[in-house]
């Protein structure tokens, strides 16, 4: 019985490899198909668009994560007021709003900056800094004074949302300008609310180990079309051995100090 489960699990295993290059083929024969110097010359005119918007977008975007922001922050402390007079089962409602409302918050000032990096990565580039004349150097230099205005946002209310979450909960004695932040605030939490972490983290890492090779497959094949260069390759496969091997190191460690006690 366990043999022929064992060859189901290597035939599932087969078909699946069989599956993954029948797609892969398809693929390969739809980008035959495709006029890829058109879809090259549109992905050259998106990226010439950016840069010509470069500042007005950042600009919008520090001024969207700043209202997002201050917004998620009132919000945060006016559940904070109410949860101190709350009674048990309205206290629990309360406290998952706290915990929802926290969520987009960091969500939403991670999104707002990744775009921000983006949009400035557009012009991040020597040979494209040379081609400017003066007044397009001005307003290069001045995006790049927003976004570093934007990101120093982002790190201040990450800081404040931290304070005013210790505000609600004193226990919560982490600081959150310390390398050594998460492990402190780890500590700060009850069993239950330990789990909860525990969990996440274990989904985040399966998240993980999906989007990172799918991603670095597609830098992969987005290389091989448009010669987009190689290093995106090696930073993402150097993100996949980093992830495999913390976790994997990890467990090992936490084994050992568990058969040591």
């Amino acid at each position: 019985m366990k043999r022929k489960k064992k060859m189901n699990t290597y035939l599932k295993y087969t078909l699946i490899l069989l599956a993954s290059l029948l797609v892969g083929a398809l693929a390969g024969f739809l980008i035959a198909a495709m006029n890829l110097q058109e879809l090259g010359n549109g992905a050259e005119g998106l990226l010439e668009l950016l840069r010509g918007a470069m500042l007005p977008i950042l600009i919008l975007l520090t001024l969207l994560n700043v209202i997002f922001g201050e917004i998620i922050l009132k919000k945060n402390a006016s559940i904070g007021k109410l949860l101190g007079d709350a009674e048990d089962e309205k206290g629990d409602a309360l406290e998952y709003e706290l915990e929802q409302i926290g969520a987009i918050g960091l969500v939403g000032n991670n999104i707002l900056t990744v775009l921000s990096l983006i949009i400035l990565s557009t012009g991040y580039s020597l040979e494209y800094m040379e081609s400017l004349s003066a007044v397009g150097n001005k307003w290069l230099l001045a995006s790049f004074v927003v976004f570093i205005l934007g990101n120093s946002y982002a790190g201040i209310w990450q800081v404040r949302l931290i304070k005013e979450t210790q505000k609600i909960y004193p226990e919560r004695a982490a600081d959150p300008t310390s390398g050594k932040f998460q492990e402190q605030w780890l500590k700060s939490c009850d069993e239950a609310e330990r789990e909860i972490i525990y969990q996440s983290s274990y989904k985040a890492y399966l998240a993980m180990m999906k989007v990172i090779p799918i991603l670095t497959f597609a830098a992969l094949l987005t290389h091989l079309l448009w010669n987009t260069g190689v290093l995106a390759v090696v930073f993402l496969g150097i993100a996949w051995i980093f992830t495999t091997l913390t976790y994997s190191r990890n467990c090992v460690v936490l084994k050992g100090k568990k058969l040591n006690t």
